[in-house]
């Protein structure tokens, strides 16, 4: 019996984990009393509690396209639509001269004896790692047919219709 998993499988398993756990810190730290949780956002002009929970019930959303029966295309667009908004909020930030960035992590990283600096580039790193995955899954799944949502039953009912 082999439980070898292909490189696409792989990295939707990791691009889930690493959603799944940003939302989690989101929720955790939404539901505490830290001071910056009743400060507006100042590009969504929302609470930031609102806004973590908010953003953690789309990246939960995100991690469900990935649990479900899609093409790697779709799941790739979905990781790059995600990506790409996160990225959007920063340059709108940066070029609103909002000098202090989002808790994108919430406040895990004091949690876990993280520097604000070590946080930053770990929520880079991890948004990097999100726009890459997606990217790879696009042209993994346009570029192999068999990478589809269909199962080989299902191709071989569609191919004879």
């Amino acid at each position: 019996m082999s439980f070898e998993v292909n490189p696409v499988s792989r990295a939707a398993r990791c691009s889930l984990a690493v959603l799944l756990v940003a939302a989690a810190a989101k929720i955790a730290a939404a539901t505490g009393s830290e001071g910056f949780l009743e400060n507006y956002d100042p590009i969504l002009l929302l609470k930031n509690r609102w806004v973590n929970i908010a953003v953690a019930v789309v990246e939960i959303a995100c991690a469900a396209a990935l649990t479900m029966r899609l093409p790697y295309v779709i799941k790739g667009f979905t990781l790059l639509w995600l990506g790409l908004n996160f990225v959007a909020y920063r340059l709108v930030s940066l070029l609103s001269g909002v000098e202090t960035p989002c808790s994108c992590l919430g406040n895990i990283g004091s949690w876990v004896g993280l520097t604000q600096d070590q946080t930053e580039a770990l929520g880079i790193g991890l948004l990097l790692y999100l726009l890459g995955a997606g990217t790879y899954f696009v042209i993994a799944g346009s570029q192999t047919p068999n990478l589809s949502s269909l199962s080989h039953e299902n191709r071989a009912v569609h191919a004879d219709a």
